[in-house]
């Protein structure tokens, strides 16, 4: 399980297209929106520790948030 499964989903699809083109276009791509990704879920977990400051602490440690188990 992970925090937030969309954004694991999208960078999976863009690392697959950037192994399938093979262009160093592509790889600065992947890498500004992996950045643009970071500071989204930065903002959301910001938001979740407001909101459900009591619960949210504890899920955000037992559940990675974007590969399971890892990260």
């Amino acid at each position: 399980m992970a925090r937030h499964p969309i954004y694991s989903g999208i960078l999976l699809a863009l690392a697959g297209t950037v192994l399938a083109v093979g262009q160093w276009r592509c790889i600065f791509g992947f890498l500004l929106i992996l950045v643009a990704l970071g500071v989204k879920m930065g903002q959301e977990e910001r938001l979740m520790i407001e909101t459900f400051p009591q619960d949210y602490p504890e899920y955000r440690r037992r559940v990675k948030a974007l590969i399971p188990g890892l990260f």
